[in-house]
């Protein structure tokens, strides 16, 4: 696995390169915008030039844009919608404009409506923001979910269904986020337990679907369906089962990204890193 954590662009983009591989990481991922704000700051062509240059300076092998969180392509209310579609298609011209190849998306919540309703609004805001959109070399990543209310994409099935559904927009893929999962009902704190899950994951989404995994621990015991991150080893998932995702070859073409709490990621990428090469904390 290519390991490596969310990185800070303050300062600006093209900052975020350097700040990676001084953690030690071998990919990134980044907020391309506020993801607190609807409105947004464009990036200059000297800013996104200058991340290009560094980023393959720093010879990272992988990277994502996280989309902001105000986006709700489920969103009942035809306000949200259409700005969430809006910021959408600034997400993915930004990713082209960086020639970074993954946007991560929380798909969004029905609000009451319905998974069925969800997933349709879901679509219909997929197909305006494609359409509109220049971002030919940009996949678009769903992400798995914890339950909570009524967000989509708080099962594998759930996912599988949403991925036939969009069958027809070739630029869909998943990040699985493995503190989501265990707080969704996946426990993978066997190595029993992570290999079902990983069967699982085969005959529902398909393992070629997966293009980046978040590293999180969990805050919230298994099941409860809170999505509160923990750093490795400090929460209710604990630190050896995340030697099962990282080492062996099943993710080895995947970058998984680190969301973890308190800025450790230097310190985790070590420990992951022990995990990689098959040595235990």
């Amino acid at each position: 696995m290519k390991l490596g954590a969310h990185i800070s662009t303050a300062g600006g983009v093209e900052l975020a390169p350097e700040r990676a591989t001084e953690i030690g990481c071998e990919a990134m991922q980044i907020f391309s915008r506020n993801q607190r704000q609807w409105k947004a700051k464009a990036i200059s062509d000297k800013s996104s030039s200058a991340f290009r240059s560094n980023y393959r300076q720093q010879k990272l092998k992988g990277a994502c844009i996280h989309a902001s969180y105000l986006i709700n392509l489920a969103a009942p209310e035809a306000t949200t919608w259409k700005k969430s579609i809006a910021t959408l298609i600034d997400e993915l011209d930004r990713a082209e404009q960086l020639g970074v190849p993954y946007v991560v998306l929380h798909p969004g919540a029905h609000k009451g409506k319905g998974i069925a309703d969800g997933w349709k609004r879901v679509n219909e805001a997929l197909s305006r923001a494609f359409e509109q959109a220049t971002a030919p070399s940009v996949m678009l990543l769903l992400e798995n979910t914890a339950g909570q209310g009524s967000y989509l994409a708080s099962t594998l099935e759930q996912l599988a269904e949403a991925l036939q559904l969009l069958k027809n927009h070739e630029q869909i893929g998943v990040c699985l986020d493995t503190c989501h999962l265990f707080v969704a009902g996946y426990d993978f704190r066997t190595e029993a337990g992570y290999r079902a899950l990983q069967k699982e994951i085969a005959n529902t989404i398909g393992k070629a679907a997966v293009k980046v995994i978040h590293l999180n621990d969990s805050a919230k015991p298994f099941a409860s369906h809170v999505d509160n991150h923990a750093n490795i080893g400090k929460g209710f998932i604990g630190a050896e089962p995340f030697a099962f995702w990282v080492k062996g070859s099943a993710w080895r073409s995947t970058a998984g990204i680190l969301e973890t709490p308190g800025g450790r990621y230097q310190e985790e990428l070590i420990l992951l890193t022990k995990f990689v090469k098959g040595k235990l904390a």
